[in-house]
């Protein structure tokens, strides 16, 4: 079987439109949205409606609570805060409501899926660091989980006696390992690579990849200016950070 994976989409729907042509073009039909579908751009209300109308399975992110006004936005920078009230603002309240409905986490008996760390899935904790890997690692309830969150693909296998990392690209699971895989960023990615990032899976070959897709960058970023967001939402597009 064969999966497809994308998160953190916010709200860059040249971005999303891309990434769904490519996973379209390998003949893969179930696709797990992991979160973040709006912020920081200036189509939210396209990008839902894109993820209802396929029926793409979600899990909430941090951003998406936070433009529903269901998270604090306390913590989060100036521009992470202006971009999250703009959303709000720009939402109906019948998409606040769908944002607000999605669920933390997603098991089924191959593999999980949590916005950022899965010890307390509503905390949106990141997994950066070796000691995130292990409490990640030790928490975990199946032998594979999908996350995002830092917008940086990553992939980490745990072969029972030590961790090894890698950026994604490509890495086979030994069946008896577990693994963490960051799925990236489609609509930003930080990295330093512009382009928009989806991962794949082949439960039968295991092997879990990234695959990176251009997309019209320069019209997401005009589209933020003409919006009126915070102008590093748009320069940060095409840097990749």
């Amino acid at each position: 079987m064969r999966y497809a994976f994308i998160a953190d989409i916010h709200g860059n729907a040249q971005a999303l439109a891309a990434v769904l042509g490519e996973i379209d073009s390998l003949g893969i039909a179930s696709i797990f949205c992991l979160g973040d579908i709006v912020g920081y751009g200036a189509e939210p209300s396209r990008c839902i409606a894109t993820i209802r109308d396929r029926n793409i399975p979600t899990i909430v992110g941090n951003h998406d609570l936070a433009a529903a006004r269901a998270l604090s936005i306390e913590n989060f920078n100036d521009n992470a805060k202006a971009s999250a009230e703009w959303t709000y603002n720009h939402l109906t309240n019948l998409e606040k409501d769908f944002l607000k409905a999605l669920p933390l986490e997603f098991k089924n008996h191959d593999f999980q899926l949590a916005h950022g760390a899965p010890m307390d899935p509503a905390a949106f904790d990141y997994i950066l660091t070796p000691a995130d890997a292990v409490l990640t690692f030790g928490a975990m309830e199946r032998a594979l989980l999908f996350t995002a969150h830092s917008h940086v693909p990553l992939g980490l296998v745990w072969n029972g006696k030590e961790i090894s990392a890698s950026p994604m690209g490509s890495v086979v699971i030994p069946p008896n390992a577990r693994a963490i895989v960051n799925v990236g960023s489609v609509g930003q990615p930080r990295d330093g690579s512009p382009l928009a990032a989806l991962a794949l899976w082949d439960s039968e070959s295991r092997e879990a990849s990234v695959v990176r897709v251009e997309y019209d960058v320069d019209t997401a970023a005009r589209k933020i200016l003409d919006a009126g967001l915070p102008e590093g939402n748009a320069y940060r597009l095409s840097l990749g950070r």
